[in-house]
């Protein structure tokens, strides 16, 4: 009887192995290639909401970066008042011991959208930024859709900005080493920041980097936004098409450089730009478009695209 038992066992293990292979397979099988195992089972247990995101941050992104021990990396909560009255969190990560140190304005994304980022999601983030840098890095706690549509998100960016400027010497900054990042949605806010800031004359701002940043809302035929809208590589169009119908519902803001940076007629005098694109990203073409187009313009731009 226990042979028997036994032989159920290891035929029904077998059985759930071979699945377990034939799944992973199906899975690492896309219209666009083949992806390597581990990324396949990834992505299918995050589309799926099989496993839980609340990963804790590595022990490096924490380090102080010092020998030291009484320097420690700082977080701390601020609050502001913004142009139209309403109010905005800040997080600033620091070192305890900073003086002069370049400021970084870092823009989260999350596609405009309620739920989907904030600084709380990108903490790690920014976190580690200022560690491996030495930078003060403000994370900007901007308004977003669909309770707050177009312009509350960029005059909050920018509002941001000026709030940088005029505390940069208490928090140990130096005003004159002013930077803006921002990834997807932020990366969009990362560029209007910068056009504001000289459509303004506000601060000036050093340097702009621009990871798979949004960068126009019309509906403009992109080769990576047609291979890769499915959702598998977790950005889908339906996702795209919500953020745009929430943060601007109405079809001229799509228009309007300050949400759309690819429809700016004039580029000269702003910053040099690194932008950084994903290759298995639907606003990849977006990214690369923007370079070839600063190049057209003969912007002062770097024109950097780094392909992952």
């Amino acid at each position: 009887m226990w042979k028997k038992s036994l032989k159920i066992i290891i035929l029904s293990s077998f059985a759930v192995i071979i699945a377990l292979i034939l799944s992973v397979q199906l899975w690492s099988s896309t219209d666009q290639g083949k992806l390597p195992s581990k990324t396949a089972v990834i992505l299918h247990a995050v589309n799926n909401n099989l496993i839980p995101l609340d990963i804790e941050a590595p022990a490096f992104l924490a380090s102080t970066g010092s020998s030291n021990p009484e320097v420690v990396m700082l977080r701390e909560n601020y609050e502001t008042e913004v142009s139209d009255g309403h109010s905005i969190d800040l997080r600033v990560y620091r070192y305890s011991n900073v003086e002069e140190a370049p400021i970084i304005l870092y823009y989260h994304g999350g596609a405009f959208l309620e739920g989907y980022g904030s600084i709380d999601t990108h903490d790690n983030v920014m976190r580690g930024l200022a560690a491996r840098t030495g930078a003060i890095v403000i994370g900007v706690g901007y308004r977003v859709a669909p309770e707050h549509i177009f312009p509350a998100a960029v005059e909050d960016s920018y509002d941001a900005l000026l709030w940088a400027y005029d505390h940069a010497e208490e928090l140990g900054g130096d005003p004159s080493k002013l930077a803006v990042i921002g990834d997807s949605a932020g990366g969009n806010l990362a560029a209007v920041v910068t056009m504001m800031a000289k459509d303004r004359e506000g601060p000036e701002i050093a340097a702009q980097i621009l990871y798979y940043p949004l960068t126009t809302f019309r509906d403009v035929e992109f080769a990576s936004r047609t291979a890769y809208d499915s959702g598998y590589y977790l950005l889908s169009r339906q996702v795209m098409l919500k953020a745009r119908d929430a943060y601007t519902p109405e079809e001229d803001m799509w228009y309007n450089p300050y949400t759309s940076p690819l429809e700016a007629k004039d580029i000269d005098g702003l910053p040099p730009a690194f932008i950084v694109t994903a290759e298995f990203d639907p606003l990849r073409m977006k990214g690369n478009y923007t370079v070839k187009s600063s190049m057209k313009m003969e912007s002062q731009w770097k024109r950097y695209a780094t392909e992952e």
